[in-house]
């Protein structure tokens, strides 16, 4: 009997010890942390509001903004000032004077060299001024001056000089270009090179741009000092950062669409109506912009396509009207900043309520004197159609022309 008892005692304190054991001891990993139960999911609310409280950031790859490398600096014809005085003289006469005898530098000859020269100076001129006159006097002539790599110049013929590879010359803002006829690398900061191309072309010879890279943005013309010179004037005037110029406005309608502001808007400046493919769903607008990827081609029609699209989409010479649908909005853009205030008082005008709109509208009559649904049935039956469909309407709760539906 007791021996029974105690064996009841030790099975009750095994079972109890193995019980507290299994809920006490649930596990650990190997860093000591305690393992959690299968199939628990205690920490997947946290690990859900961890991830929706990270939001997408933009982020950026910043280069160091050299796409060409610097030529090698080309030094300047040294020397004391001088003066001369040239009357009919031959071609390879003054060439001989002026580069071998007074600036002292190599230089070579590619006969023929037809034709005269008259330079003369008044006052003692710097030699790089003298080595500018010179060749001003050889472009009259049809002939040309190369400096090439080593610092001889080649004079003759610009056809006989293209393979003599003359040294390259990149335009800066702050440096005056060296002297000779060759390429010149013209880069650029806001203008596209496909547009700039586009300004240049009726301007300047057939012959005179090489390249267009709209990759590096940036020219590859041939000419003379004094030709490339006025390019750069040109090209100065345009290469400006035109955001920085231009006025936007973003002006939300009410009770028109933007369609019908846009087609008036257009016609009111001649510029016919809006075209079939205004933009898209987010009202997208391609304009020549600066350093555009592509080929030549694509950015010759890019940039045409741009001037063309300023022409028929300006609002007094100078405005560009573009619909922002998203939003139900027009976007003004605009080099005048007073233009913006003469854009909004003719979108105020043109975005009024209609009185005889084709679109349904609802309106509200509190009835004072009778029921409600009576008089809906009544102006149902007069307005609506049927008598029994202004009953169930009546009844139903559902204004008159509206249709019930669920949520």
């Amino acid at each position: 009997m007791k021996s029974f008892r105690y064996a009841s005692i030790a099975l009750a304190v095994f079972t109890l010890a193995t019980h507290a054991l299994a809920q006490s001891n649930t596990g650990v990993t190997e860093s000591g942390a305690p393992l959690a139960a299968p199939g628990s999911k205690a920490e997947e609310p946290a690990t859900s509001a961890q991830g929706a409280s990270v939001e997408p950031s933009p982020r950026f790859i910043k280069g160091n903004d050299i796409v060409v490398n610097t030529p090698r600096a080309v030094p300047a014809v040294g020397g004391s000032p001088l003066s001369f005085n040239f009357e009919e003289a031959p071609v390879a006469e003054v060439v001989r004077t002026l580069l071998g005898d007074i600036l002292k530098v190599p230089y070579v000859l590619h006969p023929p060299l037809a034709g005269t020269v008259t330079l003369s100076t008044r006052t003692p001129i710097a030699p790089d001024q003298a080595v500018f006159l010179l060749e001003s006097a050889l472009q009259a002539n049809g002939l040309a001056m190369v400096r090439d790599t080593r610092g001889t110049y080649q004079v003759g013929r610009p056809e006989l000089l293209r393979g003599m590879g003359a040294s390259v010359r990149q335009a800066t803002r702050s440096e005056t270009l060296p002297p000779g006829y060759g390429a010149i690398v013209i880069p650029l900061q806001y203008i596209g090179a496909g547009e700039m191309a586009a300004i240049l072309k009726p301007m300047v010879p057939a012959e005179a741009i090489v390249r267009v890279d709209p990759l590096r943005n940036l020219l590859i013309m041939t000419g003379t000092r004094t030709q490339a010179e006025g390019w750069l004037d040109m090209v100065n005037t345009f290469d400006v950062d035109l955001l920085k110029g231009m006025s936007v406005g973003v002006f939300p309608l009410k009770y028109v669409t933007i369609q019908e502001v846009e087609t008036a808007l257009r016609l009111m400046t001649g510029g016919g109506a809006a075209p079939a493919a205004s933009g898209g769903a987010g009202g997208a607008v391609a304009a020549g912009t600066a350093g555009a990827p592509g080929g030549t081609g694509r950015a010759g029609a890019a940039g045409a396509g741009a001037s063309q699209g300023g022409e028929t989409g300006a609002f007094f010479g100078g405005m560009r009207v573009v619909p922002i649908e998203r939003l139900n909005s027009i976007l003004v853009v605009t080099p005048r900043a007073s233009a913006l205030e003469e854009a909004r008082r003719w979108i105020e005008k043109l975005d009024q309520p209609g009185d005889n709109g084709a679109e349904p509208q609802l309106f509200i009559y509190k009835v004072q004197n009778g029921n409600a649904k009576h008089l809906a049935g009544v102006l149902s039956g007069i307005f609506g159609g049927s008598t029994a469909g202004a009953g169930s309407t009546a009844n139903s709760g559902v204004a008159p022309g509206l249709a019930s539906g669920g949520v």
